[in-house]
């Protein structure tokens, strides 16, 4: 049994999970409330704290990427990553050679990224990834988060989009097959300006469907 304060932990163990081993907490109730009543955002999505899968565990015995992973969820909540890269380097207790940008490019980045994006939890993409100076001779990371719930919202508005071309534009699913590496590959807002665009401009076009796909090819190809 232990104490800290208001809170009491007590529990049994085994060497061995037996799926019996019994937890106990007994918390004071101001505590318990912090625990209930979370601070939420205008999504009401629970803050300061972050959601992790420790299966990750299971696929990679590599203590820098599971230590990258765990620093990723932090800010699975936000598109964009931009944060000092010594700091980072603090962070996950990397060794002094790790400091220098090219040997994290290598040795963690490009280590990481496939165990990461396989995982498909938090990840990023190498395209997407660079450190560079900023003013103060300070070296940035910077790079896009992705999430397993950012992709899947994504993909929903990717399809409506193709729903879209097919029912205003005429476009079959060769049309679509034709298009499919620009749809993938561009954003969603990039792709609905776009579409926009070219619906205002769509007067005296007898063929819409190959008129689209020729100016989706010729903006983003």
């Amino acid at each position: 049994m232990l104490w800290n304060g208001g809170v009491v932990w007590s529990g049994i163990f085994t060497d061995k999970p037996n799926n019996s081993s019994i937890v106990k907490i007994n918390m004071n109730v101001v505590v318990a409330r912090l625990f209930i009543n979370f601070c939420r955002n205008e999504k009401r999505e629970p803050i300061y704290y972050s959601k992790i899968n420790t299966n990750i565990r299971l696929i990679t015995k590599s203590k820098n990427t599971i230590k990258l992973y765990i620093y990723l969820c932090l800010w699975r909540n936000v598109n964009f990553l931009r944060k000092n890269f010594v700091e980072i380097c603090d962070i996950l207790g990397l060794p002094k050679s790790y400091y220098n940008p090219n040997n994290f490019k290598k040795h963690i980045i490009e280590v990481a990224y496939p165990i990461l994006k396989k995982f498909g939890d938090v990840w990023y993409e190498l395209e997407d990834t660079k450190i560079s100076k900023n003013n103060k001779n300070e070296y940035i990371l910077e790079c896009k988060i992705y999430t397993k719930e950012n992709a899947e919202n994504e993909a929903l508005k990717k399809n409506n989009i193709i729903n879209m071309m097919k029912l205003h534009f005429n476009l079959n699913e060769k049309d679509i097959s034709d298009i499919s590496d620009i749809i993938s590959s561009t954003s969603t807002k990039a792709l609905s300006e776009k579409i926009i665009y070219i619906n205002d401009n769509l007067k005296g076009v007898h063929n819409k469907a190959e008129y689209v796909k020729k100016a989706l090819i010729n903006e983003f190809k």
